[in-house]
């Protein structure tokens, strides 16, 4: 299997970054090592590099990665033209995916194939993960080819 260069690139860093992203805040109850991050990270990435891109180039404008038990983080992006914002998770859980642009909310489950929200020009998508979840979520953002 072939990972695009961004992916290759957010797995290398991710033994870099998984200390941070298991920092406690004091309010966890629970915060996975780092074994278990990096792991759930890379299999989220998988899920992406699997994922059918027909009518979008294959290296990513943006992408990034964070925990699926995060309070949420915002991803906005300006692409020209069409693209796709795709997103996939790994471990235990789900997130909430929410474009507000669009009036969409939709939940993306742990394991499942990843989602995928067209959109043209301007993206502003919320991600939100549920306490109790214990893995980690990544994205991108592909331009129309």
């Amino acid at each position: 299997m072939r990972r695009t260069a961004v992916s290759g690139l957010l797995c290398a860093t991710v033994a870099l970054t998984a200390a941070a992203c298991t920092a406690g805040t004091g309010n966890d109850p629970v915060a996975p090592d780092d074994e278990v991050l990096a792991k759930a990270t890379n299999d989220a990435l998988d899920l992406l590099a699997r994922s059918p891109v027909r009518g979008y180039r294959a290296a990513p404008v943006a992408s990034g990665h964070d925990r699926t038990d995060d309070e949420g983080r915002e991803v906005s992006e300006q692409v020209a033209g069409r693209a796709l914002f795709q997103i996939a998770c790994s471990g235990h859980g789900r997130v909430t995916v929410t474009i507000p642009r669009q009036h969409v909310s939709r939940l993306v489950r742990c394991g499942d194939d990843a989602a995928g929200f067209r959109f043209r020009g301007d993206l502003t998508a919320l991600v939100v993960g549920e306490r109790e979840s214990a893995g980690a979520y990544a994205w991108r953002i592909l331009s129309a080819s």
